[in-house]
Formats: structure tokens, C-alpha cells, sequence
């Protein structure tokens, strides 16, 4: 219903895409297409009585962030320990601290492109193949016995 509702208001905005459950092809090409990410999921939730209404880890933040778009996550859950405000990402509390960061950053080219880059290089130190694959290697490499 709501994702209806968002449909209806921006259908005379051709630059507003909205997709549901695509393949990962045209998910990379959607990424590359946009300028901005935003991810309101735990937005008016009590995340201490409810924590399973938040992000609990946020993939599809990093997604974002490494395919180059500025990333704006609701303040919960895990964007809030990935995302480090106004370096990586932004977070916000409310819709006016989103708009608020919004205008701020689109007077800056120079501090937008600051934090794409930094956002791509904090993914690709922390969360590429390469990464997982030697943690993955260090989780399993053989250790000595320690029985007598």
C-alpha cells in the first residue's frame, strides 16, 4: 500500500524509479543510475522495544555506498555502526535531519565526493570478497590440539 502511495506521488518525476524484487544485473545498474540511497527501514520504531523492526546488519547500504551513491540511513540497527556520519554516510533521526543533511551536502561537491570515496574505500577495506575470503581462511585454518 504505502509503496503504491510513493508510486502514485512521484509519477510525473521521471528522474524517481521505483522496482521491486529485480535480479542482480539490474540492481548494479540501478545503483550506478543514482546519485543518492536512502533507507528509512526503523523510521518511528522503538528500537529497544522492537529491534526486529530495524536494520539489523544493513547490506544493502553498503551495496549503495560501494557502487557510488551518497548514502542516507535512518539512524538504527546497523547502519548506525557502519555508517559514520558526514565521512561515509549520513545518518538521520527524523525527516527534517534528512532534509537538512540533503541541502547541506548538495551546496558541496567538494565534501560529497570526499564521502563517496571515503564510502567506497571503508567497503572495499571491510567488506570485499577479498576480505571475507581471509577472514574465512583465518576462521578455519588448522589450529594445534590443545588435548593432552
Amino acid at each position: 500500500k504505502y509503496f503504491n502511495q510513493l508510486k502514485s506521488l512521484a509519477k510525473n518525476d521521471s528522474s524517481i524509479i521505483f522496482e521491486t524484487n529485480v535480479s542482480l544485473d539490474k540492481l548494479d545498474k540501478l545503483y550506478k543510475l543514482s546519485n543518492y540511497f536512502w533507507h528509512f527501514t526503523g523510521l518511528g520504531i522503538d528500537e529497544n522495544e522492537h529491534p526486529e523492526m530495524v536494520e539489523h546488519f544493513g547490506i544493502t547500504p553498503l551495496e549503495a555506498i560501494a557502487s557510488g551513491c551518497l548514502t542516507f540511513c535512518y539512524s538504527a540497527g546497523g547502519p548506525k555502526e557502519l555508517i559514520i556520519d558526514g565521512e561515509n554516510g549520513f545518518l538521520f533521526s527524523d525527516i527534517d535531519g534528512l532534509i537538512d543533511k540533503m541541502i547541506e551536502i548538495n551546496n558541496d561537491n567538494i565534501k560529497k565526493e570526499k564521502i563517496i570515496n571515503n564510502g567506497k574505500q571503508f567497503v572495499k577495506e571491510n567488506f570485499s570478497y577479498e576480505v571475507f575470503r581471509s577472514k574465512v581462511t583465518e576462521l578455519f585454518r588448522v589450529r594445534p590440539s590443545t588435548k593432552d
